[in-house]
C-alpha cells in the first residue's frame, strides 16, 4: 500500500486475520485430544459393566430401571442407576470399578 509521500508501508491485517482464524483452530485440535484422552482414561478405569451395575442396583433397590447414567459424584466415578419404585424414583450408586453400592439418593 502506497501513502502520499510514496513511501511503502505494509499491511499487517494479513496476519492478523490469520492469527484469529489459526488460533481457535489449534485449540480446538488440543480440545478434542484432551477429550479422546479423557475418554481413554474412562474406558480404563471402567471395570463394571452397565448390565453388572443394573444387577447391582435390584439387589439393593426393587423397581423399573429407568436410566442408567455414567457421572462423577464427589470426585468419584459412579454408575447412577435410576429406578422407579412404588414409593418414587431412586438413584442407586454403583462404584465403577468394583461394582459395590455406595449409596442411593
Amino acid at each position: 500500500m502506497w501513502l502520499g509521500n510514496h513511501r511503502p508501508v505494509r499491511v499487517v491485517r494479513r496476519r492478523t486475520v490469520w492469527g484469529f482464524v489459526a488460533l481457535p483452530l489449534l485449540l480446538g485440535i488440543a480440545g478434542w485430544a484432551g477429550l479422546a484422552a479423557a475418554q481413554d482414561d474412562t474406558r480404563a478405569v471402567l471395570k463394571v459393566t452397565q448390565q453388572q451395575a443394573v444387577n447391582s442396583a435390584t439387589k439393593v433397590v426393587q423397581g423399573r430401571v429407568t436410566s442408567v447414567d455414567l457421572e462423577r459424584k464427589l470426585g468419584r466415578l459412579v454408575w447412577v442407576v435410576e429406578l422407579q419404585t412404588p414409593a418414587g424414583e431412586k438413584d442407586v450408586l454403583v462404584d465403577v470399578e468394583t461394582g459395590d453400592v455406595l449409596g442411593t439418593e
